[in-house]
């Protein structure tokens, strides 16, 4: 009976021994795992910091509204944008931001993200003049504009509009339809073109809205401009067509006539047998005499004539 007792001891050690590392390894994960957790969001805080961006700042102190982390614009380039971009907000008090970076942080939050918070904490917006919202509701939820955030090393953009932006350009026309306009161009890295685009579209958009017949469904858009560019080289292809198809039918046509020859009397239109000469016979009638003074030679002259076009939205590029 002892021997069984001792037996029964002997493997409760045994597996309080093996239990217990399994014990204070899972404990020890579970530790780790907190603080990784709370590095972490000391990170993220960190990051979140760092969207307030000392590059925002021009010269003069002034926010710039065309910040070129990515070096894609010469300087020229970024000045005509920013002249472009202050007769928008010259005339409407509505702001537009192009954001490019190499890339931003993107363990910790996605583009969407990035773009909403680089806009806030830099002290974007503006109080658009037909705006709807209250200044409580601009403080909470942005301020009139709109960004555009464009990541080389994911090849990502991102457009995101905040207060009145979104009556102005809506998801679901207003930011389809400057993808339409401008993703092109960003993909072929035509990026000053890109960006033009992206200004004089939002300046189309905004003074449609302050007439208070904001551009949508109801009343779209025409882009005669790129119409024209996208069927410019179908046109040629289809004249070239048309022409060699008319040429062709003419030969066709030219084939198939009979070929009439001068002939040097009327015989070939006469019946033969059907014509008959019984007699024959000249007779004189009358004589007419005409006379024409011939004039001395002289000096003349001559003439001449003379003739004479926060939702967001985004994706790779």
């Amino acid at each position: 009976m002892m021997k069984k007792i001792f037996s029964l001891l002997a493997c409760l050690t045994v597996a309080v021994t093996m239990a217990s590392p399994l014990y204070a390894h899972a404990e020890t994960d579970v530790y780790d795992d907190y603080y990784y957790e709370d590095d972490f969001l000391s990170e993220y805080d960190d990051w979140l910091d760092d969207t307030a961006d000392d590059d925002t700042l021009g010269e003069t102190g002034e926010l710039k509204r065309v910040v070129d982390k990515a070096n894609l614009l010469t300087v020229n380039e970024e000045d005509d944008l920013k002249e472009s971009i202050d007769k928008l907000i010259d005339e409407y008090q509505f702001d537009c931001v192009i954001l490019t970076v190499d890339s931003f942080g993107g363990n910790y939050m996605d583009i969407s993200d990035y773009a909403y918070n680089y806009y806030l904490n830099n002290g974007y917006g503006l109080d658009y003049k037909n705006s709807d919202f209250s200044a409580s509701v601009q403080d909470e939820y942005g301020r009139d504009g709109i960004i555009f955030v464009v990541s080389m090393n994911t090849r990502e953009w991102w457009f995101l509009q905040f207060g009145d932006g979104k009556k102005v350009i809506s998801d679901s026309y207003g930011l389809e339809w400057l993808e339409y306009k401008v993703i092109d161009e960003l993909s072929d890295g035509d990026y000053y073109e890109c960006f033009d685009k992206f200004v004089t579209s939002v300046h189309d958009f905004v003074r449609e809205a302050s007439e208070d017949k904001p551009y949508g469904t109801l009343h779209p858009k025409i882009d005669v401009e790129a119409y024209w560019e996208k069927i410019n080289d179908k046109i040629i292809i289809i004249i070239a067509i048309t022409v060699v198809a008319l040429l062709i039918i003419a030969s066709l046509l030219k084939k198939t006539m009979k070929t009439v020859m001068r002939q040097p009397d009327a015989n070939s239109y006469v019946k033969r047998g059907s014509f008959k000469l019984y007699f024959m016979n000249d007779t004189f009638l009358r004589t007419s005499t005409t006379r024409t003074r011939v004039k001395s030679s002289g000096g003349g002259r001559g003439g001449g004539s003379r003739g004479g076009s926060r939702g967001g939205r985004g994706g790779r590029f």
